[in-house]
């Protein structure tokens, strides 16, 4: 799955997109000031993957992830 993330801590110059293995996250991910640049290059990469908005209790920092 992809985990979008607005400007976490630890790229707070960026939108993030970051590619997760089941529970545990990668250090593959996309830099983009722009979120729906962002949500281009993911249909890209993963075009058979459906978006989800953040679910209630997410970091504040998610935006959406893509399953």
């Amino acid at each position: 799955m992809w985990v979008v993330y607005d400007r976490p801590l630890d790229h707070p110059q960026n939108i993030v997109a970051r590619l997760w293995m089941s529970a545990t996250p990668t250090d593959t991910i996309m830099l983009d000031d722009d979120l729906t640049e962002l949500r281009h290059r993911i249909r890209k990469v993963a075009p058979n993957m459906l978006r989800f908005t953040r679910a209630e209790g997410d970091d504040p920092a998610i935006v959406e992830v893509w399953l």
